[in-house]
Formats: C-alpha cells, structure tokens, sequence
C-alpha cells in the first residue's frame, strides 16, 4: 500500500515538473525573455491549478513578469527600477 502511495507522489510531482517546464518552453518559444530567478520560481511550482493558469497566460503575456500578481516581489523589484510603485514609469506633472 505505501509502495502504491510513493509511487502515486512521484507521478503527481513528475508531472507537475512537466507542466512548469511547458511554461517555460511556451515563453521561450514566444522569444520571451526570463531572468533565472523568474524561470526557478516557475519550475519550483508545484500547484496544479496555478501551473495550468501561468500556460494560458503564457500564450498571450508581453512579458514573463506578467504570469505574477502585481503584488508580487518580483514585479515589486521591476517597478522600482522602472520608477513607479505600480510599475509604469513616473511622468512628473505631464503624466498626470
């Protein structure tokens, strides 16, 4: 029974590994540019539900930053270098 289990595990993690590498393959296939620390925290997901979300928005993101909420860290990290807490760049006056 326990052999079962552990068996069952491996299978469930093997294809989860599967479903975050797709993400990954469908970003670079888009010619979509990832930094390494984008592409681990994809391939350490382990959430179904999540995984199959981040391969449908793959398909259509102009950035890989885009597949996380923009409360994320690391889209924080991107919009502090772009200027702006809510990552688009700061405009002065003009922009308001």
């Amino acid at each position: 029974m326990a052999t079962e289990q552990y068996e069952y595990q491996r299978l469930f993690m093997q294809e989860m590994r599967e479903q975050a590498e797709s993400v990954v393959e469908i970003l670079d296939a888009r010619g979509i540019t990832m930094s390494g620390e984008v592409r681990e925290r994809i391939l350490a997901c382990r959430n179904s539900f999540m995984l199959d979300l981040w391969c449908q928005i793959a398909k259509r993101v102009p950035s890989a930053l885009e597949l996380f909420p923009p409360w994320h860290p690391l889209r924080a990290e991107k919009a502090e270098v772009a200027g702006g807490a809510d990552g688009e760049p700061d405009l002065g006056e003009r922009g308001a």
